[in-house]
């Protein structure tokens, strides 16, 4: 009886360290699972990431060609082509109601800030005008002949 509990005992810790080198094995694998798993969500991420940053790229440059496009017809007195781009032409990603809004407003503080600066050279050059035309007319005054005695 003796032979057998001892027998019994190796087969129960014989068992028992089986059972913890298998535990252990799958938590290894499942750790390494993980870790691949991390690593494949990382890659994801930074390809989301650059794919990101690619749309945003290319929707700025298509605000921007639509920017110039609507400036342009705006400046050749063509509004309502300008009003009336084909958003398929901007692969209807551009808001081209609003950009249109911003290229109005940008080329309406343009035009004021063209006509301040040529009210502010008009006043200047009136001014110096006025002060020559005053020396000038000094100046006659002084250099004509007075009228002859006697006439």
């Amino acid at each position: 009886e003796e032979g057998e509990a001892k027998k019994e005992d190796r087969d129960t810790e014989a068992a028992g360290r089986l059972e913890f080198e298998y535990l252990l094995r799958l938590n290894d694998g499942v750790y390494h699972a993980l870790a691949q798993l991390s690593e494949r969500m990382a890659l994801l991420n930074a390809e989301a990431d650059l794919r990101s940053q690619v749309i945003a790229q290319v929707v700025m440059e298509l605000n921007a060609a639509a920017a110039d496009e609507i400036r342009t017809l705006i400046r050749e007195d063509k509004m309502d082509e300008a009003r009336k781009i084909d958003e398929n032409k901007y692969q209807r990603i551009v808001d081209l109601d609003a950009i249109f809004r911003d290229v109005m407003k940008e080329e309406q503080e343009a035009e004021k800030k063209r006509q301040d600066a040529h009210m502010q050279s008009e006043e200047r050059n009136g001014e110096g005008t006025m002060g020559s035309n005053g020396d000038s007319a000094g100046e006659s005054s002084i250099l004509s002949v007075p009228p002859a005695p006697g006439a």
